[in-house]
């Protein structure tokens, strides 16, 4: 099930050689929840994803 998150950090993308390319994400969900989303693999999504903006992500 998708969760709205307020994405606040953003780390510098590092090479992997298990994802390709990584970076820790971090944000606030609605109801004031903080999560860390990694590995994210920013490169292969279909958005760009910013600061300051919210989006759905599927959690584990």
């Amino acid at each position: 099930m998708p969760v709205k998150v307020l994405v606040t950090v953003l780390t510098y993308p590092c090479p992997s050689l298990k994802y390709v390319e990584t970076v820790c994400t971090a944000g606030v969900t609605e109801d004031g929840r903080w999560v860390r989303m990694y590995p994210l693999r920013l490169r292969m999504l279909d958005n760009d994803i910013h600061k300051w903006h919210w989006y759905e992500f599927d959690l584990e």
